[in-house]
């Protein structure tokens, strides 16, 4: 073959591989399902925990959701932080303490038969923040690393809904809507 075609026909073949290359589908999240004993610090994608106890021993981020249940004990939690999605923490039978929680969107904390606890404040850019702890619940509290009682803040004129069987509240979170 001429040299004169070799030139040619490399002209032509590199930019459509170069173009093969650019349509190539996009990297996926990489979600997690698993336990709290092995979730990693940083999730790209959603979090899926459904265990009958849950200890996380490390703050928790997630480009997408975190949702953990517990079906018969408490959860134990460091921080959560979700850049792009809700957060929903449920125990159906036990408490729930957690650190600081932020989320892009809606954050949710149910705890049945327990106390709800968190060791700082919950900020929520988009969404609300609901605590319905059932019927049997004795408490909620939001609490500031220094005894103080923590803040809470919801973006977008959304609502902040606490509800506790239990009428005596010793301190109160300070509530901001923005």
């Amino acid at each position: 073959m001429k040299q004169r075609k070799k030139r040619w026909l490399g002209l032509a073949i590199a930019p459509a591989l170069l173009g093969l290359i650019a349509f190539t589908t996009p990297a996926h999240a990489a979600d997690y399902t698993g336990s709290c004993a092995s979730i990693p610090a940083s999730v790209s994608g959603n979090v899926d925990i459904l265990e009958s106890s849950c200890t996380i021993t490390t703050d928790v981020t997630a480009t997408g959701y975190i949702k953990i249940i517990s079906n018969s004990g408490s959860i134990t939690a460091k921080k959560f932080t979700s850049t792009g999605g809700s957060i929903t923490i449920k125990a159906n039978d036990g408490d729930v303490t957690t650190d600081t929680i932020n989320a892009d969107g809606n954050i949710t904390m149910l705890g049945y038969n327990g106390i709800l606890t968190v060791n700082g404040n919950v900020t929520s850019a988009h969404g609300y923040f609901d605590t319905n702890p059932g019927f049997y619940s004795a408490q909620i509290k939001i609490i500031a690393g220094n005894g103080d009682p923590g803040n809470i803040t919801v973006g977008g004129g959304n609502n902040v809904v606490l509800v506790s069987s239990v009428p005596a509240i010793r301190q109160t979170a300070s509530v901001e809507k923005f």
